[in-house]
């Protein structure tokens, strides 16, 4: 079971720290913060906006560039980048 009703990283955080993560970051490595998702206790989602810190669209699987938005959801990766980025 999944934390039921977490839909912001401070709240997340206090679940991961530090059973699962020590010390998680409070933003992705462009500096924007983490957007999560776990409202029924079924899944989670845990994604960034990408380099260029806006929502982009969200199709799954690899992406070729860092702008598309990076997606981890119930232990998987759905959306990444992939290959060497400009």
């Amino acid at each position: 079971m999944y934390p039921i009703g977490v839909t912001t990283w401070p709240a997340m955080k206090a679940h991961l720290n530090p059973h699962f993560m020590k010390a998680p970051p409070d933003n992705d490595g462009w500096q924007n913060g983490w957007e999560v998702d776990s409202v029924t206790g079924n899944d989670y989602t845990v994604s960034s906006t990408g380099k260029d810190g806006i929502d982009g669209p969200r199709t799954g699987g690899a992406t070729g560039a860092f702008d598309c938005d990076i997606l981890f959801t119930n232990g998987r990766f759905f959306q990444w980048p992939q290959g060497t980025q400009s």
